[in-house]
């Protein structure tokens, strides 16, 4: 037999929480007003918060609370209160990111459910695993995989499998995307993404800037629709199907939830689906929103331009016309089908004409529409107008009928009711749904002295259920004829019992056990000797270290088949008591997992000091290993507990997040931290590649370079080895003014990573810091354009 997924569906909003229920949503994921990856959204308060658990566990929804950012020392202590009402409530499970959380909830609320949110990153069985080990019950998948690798992870993992079937995609693997942050100071890991990638950018190869791709939306993804996919999903035994969307309004919501639900029971039961309808379904998903199409994300594997909204990064809709005639200000279309007042037109895919066309009268006798434009047109003449097409970005049938249908229109729990109203007995009420029931008696039956009760009028006030989920829709009524009891007393019988069973089906989910709140995990601090550490993309430029006098360290980043070229550099480096360290890939997918494990084999049976590591799963496959591990910048510890929680894994070398002001550092043990000092952050690892999406390649290393509307260069790597690109900010992060209070934090070691800088760069940079950090002189860097990160402006 077939297992029918979880179909979850977002909730930014009472409403749309309404839409989710009433379109067949099994369970639903919101946010509170703290601590959630989407803090924009309305978001719901402590008591509307608690009536949605109440609501959702009234008709058998579960619901999910996302706390799926990350959180500093002096946050995690407010959590406790924030979560303990909700858990007592009965939410279902919460999303996490920081492993600080996944460490408090497991301490003080240990039968609490935990899913591991997207922006773990889990790419592979053994990030899964570990987390497993770690006591998650549920993983988002990264949105990057292919059907073959989720059958993979199937195959070799235990717990539940969470993956995007609708919505918006991150152009980097989630988690991995410092853009927003460093740019604006609006950081998505904590709930805050400004959405750079859906601005403009320029390619440039070079020195030379590409003509044929000026101006282009090139980290823009089309949203996802996997209605075709669905069946593919079900037979790899996927747990949990998720629709992206708590940005998005009620309607959506209700349309999105009501279309998977269909095709997913339609498939469960028959073992396939009306083809015929997905059309239908394709078209209403349009004009609910798109970006110039939808992709099936990553399950086929990528197609990086199909994947991409490069000229438009804003709803589109759905073509239901054309241009037939424009002159300066007037402008005429033809319809394809009918189209409604109140409705919103659009003229070409990437807004040639900027005016929104509101329709304000239509009939169907007329299918030519006469508008007047805000400016004169500057089109190229007569063909260019017949190429427009015209696009519906507001149908408003549609919108409606969903209101009607899902927003507007009460779900009721429908129940059975027998009525007992003996003369010299109390009445008796008697409620039953599928899986309850319950009885109630009330006050004592009395011989009517004047007029007798009715069972019409009895009926009528039985029936009437008022402001609760429930309706009665059968009612048997045993009655004598001449009896009499006051409507009052009937009124109360009738809330008491539906107030009995509204509790006894909210009670199996209630949790009455205390939670008690641990303290916040103390680390003895102790002096440590400062260590410089550089860090290399290649061997060959980590050459260039060699000669700089007190240099402790060397993170350097190599690959299969450098074996000989990495033992020949190790001997140099113990020569002049260098560390060496490998830096692991950003990204460890199932294609490279043969070759990555004899790597590893290769590797610990190396002089090589240790490993940088960057995902889960080489943390997994570490675990025994004798060799230091240090955590890089995007394996989070952003405070106390989540340090707890690595220590169990066995790793107590850790790399400060970037996001973090060094005032937010001091509560952390730093004599185990190493500090990016300086060095182009890597603002996004992505799996998409922008030659690619170009029609291109970059095989040959090429230097190429996105630039924004600021004229600043961002620069692109391809990682053709691991096929995926890294985006290095435009100017160094450069620390070397700040060592006064770095020497204040007692931090264990400074890292300067170099990408391209050229051999007396890296030992005119290097001796510097060296000077500074370890025998405390003032020195300065003749560096023009570069930032200081979060070190003194953090995030919110």
């Amino acid at each position: 037999m077939i297992k029918k997924p979880e179909l979850l569906a977002p909730a930014g909003s009472l409403e749309s929480l309404k839409g989710a229920i009433n379109a067949g949503a099994d369970a639903v994921y919101l946010g509170g007003k703290l601590f959630s990856a989407r803090a924009y959204a309305t978001n719901f308060d402590t008591e509307t918060l608690k009536s949605a658990i109440d609501q959702c566990h009234l008709f058998g929804v579960k619901i999910y609370l996302t706390i799926n950012t990350l959180l500093k020392n002096e946050e995690m202590d407010s959590l406790y209160n924030y979560l303990l009402p909700y858990y007592k409530q009965g939410i279902d499970g919460i999303i996490v990111q920081d492993f600080g959380v996944l460490n408090y909830v497991k301490k003080n609320f240990p039968d609490l459910p935990v899913h591991g949110s997207t922006q773990m990153n889990s790419h592979h069985y053994e990030d899964i695993n570990l987390l497993e080990q770690l006591g998650v019950k549920r993983v988002v998948l990264a949105r990057e995989l292919t059907l073959s690798e989720i059958k993979t992870i199937k195959e070799n993992t235990n717990i539940e499998i969470e993956t995007f079937v609708h919505g918006a995609l991150c152009y980097c693997y989630s988690g991995q995307c410092l853009m927003s942050s460093i740019l604006g100071g609006r950081s998505g890991n904590r709930g805050r993404c400004a959405q750079p990638c859906r601005l403009q950018y320029t390619l440039r190869k070079g020195q030379t800037l590409d003509r044929n791709y000026k101006s282009k939306h090139f980290l823009s993804p089309k949203d996802i629709n996997t209605i075709e996919v669905v069946p593919e999903l079900i037979d790899l035994g996927v747990d949990s199907f998720k629709i992206e969307g708590r940005m998005k309004g009620p309607e959506y919501v209700a349309g999105v939830t009501s279309i998977y639900r269909q095709i997913i029971d339609e498939y469960i039961e028959k073992g396939n689906y009306n083809k015929l309808m997905l059309t239908k379904h394709h078209n209403t998903l349009l004009e609910l929103f798109n970006r110039g199409g939808f992709s099936k994300g990553y399950y086929y594997g990528k197609k990086n331009e199909e994947m991409l909204s490069m000229d438009n990064p804003k709803h589109q809709g759905r073509v239901i016309g054309e241009v037939i005639e424009l002159h300066n200000k007037k402008i005429t279309i033809r319809t394809f089908e009918p189209i409604r007042e109140g409705d919103v037109l659009e003229v070409g895919a990437d807004n040639t004409i900027p005016d929104k066309l509101k329709v304000m009268e239509y009939t169907d006798k007329n299918k030519h529409l006469k508008f007047i434009l805000k400016n004169p047109y500057k089109g190229k003449g007569l063909n260019t107008i017949k190429a427009l097409k015209v696009y519906r970005t507001k149908n408003e049938l549609l919108l409606k009928e969903l209101k009607d249908q899902y927003i507007s229109t009460d779900k009721n729990i429908l129940l059975s009711a027998t009525f007992k109203c003996i003369k010299n007995e109390p009445m008796v009420l008697e409620l039953k749904d599928k899986n309850f029931k319950i009885i109630k008696k009330g006050d004592k039956v009395e011989q009517a002295k004047k007029q007798p009760l009715s069972k019409e009028k009895v009926a009528n006030q039985i029936k009437k259920t008022g402001n609760t989920f429930f309706a009665i829709d059968h009612l048997e009524l045993i009655m004598d004829e001449d009896i009499f009891v006051p409507i009052s007393a009937i009124n109360h019988l009738r809330r008491e019992a539906l107030e009995t069973l509204e509790n006894e089906i909210l009670s199996k989910y209630r949790r009455n056990n205390e939670a008690t709140q641990s303290v916040m995990p103390v680390f003895s601090h102790t002096n440590t000797s400062k260590k410089v550490i550089a860090s290399f993309e290649t061997i060959h430029q980590a050459y260039h270290a060699l000669s700089i006098p007190d240099l402790d360290s060397i993170y350097v980043s190599c690959h299969p088949g450098e074996y000989g070229v990495l033992e020949a550099f190790i001997k140099r480096c113990h020569e002049k008591n260098i560390e060496v360290y490998v830096l692991l890939p950003y990204v460890s997918r199932q294609k490279d997992a043969t070759r990555h494990s004899e790597w590893i084999n290769q590797l610990e049976h190396s002089s090589i000091q240790g490993y940088v590591v960057k995902t889960l799963g080489q943390l997994k496959q570490l675990q025994n290993s004798n060799k230091e591990i240090v955590l890089d910048y995007n394996l989070y510890a952003f405070n106390n507990y989540a340090i707890n929680e690595w220590e169990k894994l066995k790793a107590y070398h850790y790399t400060v997040s970037p996001e973090l002001h060094y005032k937010d550092m001091k509560k952390l043990p730093l004599e185990q931290f190493d500090l990016w000092a300086y060095g182009h952050l890597p603002l996004m690892v992505t799996d998409q590649c922008i030659t690619h999406s170009m029609k291109t390649c970059n095989k040959q290393n090429e230097e190429q370079y996105i630039i924004d509307r600021y004229h600043k260069a961002f620069r692109v790597q391809s990682k053709c080895d691991g096929c995926y690109n890294v985006i290095y900010n435009t100017n160094p992060t450069v620390l070397i003014d700040q060592m006064e209070n770095i020497n204040r934090l007692n931090i264990k070691g400074l890292r300067l990573h170099f990408t391209n800088e050229k051999k007396e760069d890296i030992i005119h940079i290097t001796s510097s810091f060296i000077e500074a950090f370890k025998h405390n002189k003032m020195v300065q860097l003749n560096i023009k354009d570069f930032n200081r990160g979060h070190f003194l402006r953090g995030v919110e």
